[in-house]
């Protein structure tokens, strides 16, 4: 059986991401920093010579600037396709999108709590399902069927809980599928 890499890369800093805002679906500018962050990470991939089968994006506007600017770092990297998908979006923060986080733990506790200490009982508006775990699970049965890759690149502190959960996974999984 051979084997391929997986990088997975998260868009660059957003103005959403410093004003401590939940962005979810809704489109947030990379800031200057995060051009600077997506351009530094397409010279290390180019220092690398690392060079990609296929790319997949979500079609958010934040992860295709991404996508473009790492692709115009490369230079002279032919990719032949860039494959857009939205079901690589971020995930519907419900009642949380376009909000503060301080302002979503006053007037969301339970909900708030909810997300971070109980995820399965979280109901935000969803095109995967009613709660997330709901949504955990239609990505999980879709997985049989397809290798689906969200771009994301790890900035900032909410990078923290993808770095965690792959992590996770690394303990509790011995290949990905």
């Amino acid at each position: 059986m051979s084997y391929k890499n997986l990088f997975l890369v998260r868009h660059g800093q957003t103005t959403m991401n410093i004003q401590g805002i939940y962005q979810g679906r809704l489109d947030s500018d990379l800031t200057k920093l995060g051009k600077k962050q997506t351009e530094n990470l397409g010279e290390y991939i180019k220092s690398k010579g690392i060079i990609f089968d296929d790319i997949y994006c979500s079609d958010s506007p934040r992860a295709i600037k991404t996508c473009e600017i790492v692709l115009k770092s490369l230079k002279n990297i032919f990719v032949e396709e860039i494959h857009y998908d939205n079901r690589l979006a971020e995930m519907d923060f419900g009642v949380f999108e376009g909000q503060s986080i301080k302002l979503c733990q006053k007037k969301y506790s339970k909900t708030y709590f909810d997300f971070y200490n109980n995820p399965k009982d979280y109901k935000p508006l969803s095109v995967y399902g009613q709660t997330k775990l709901e949504g955990e699970l239609a990505v999980a049965n879709t997985l049989e069927k397809y290798f689906i890759v969200r771009t994301a690149w790890v900035f900032g502190n909410n990078g923290k809980n993808f770095i965690k959960t792959m992590l996770k996974l690394g303990k509790t999984h011995s290949t990905v599928r």
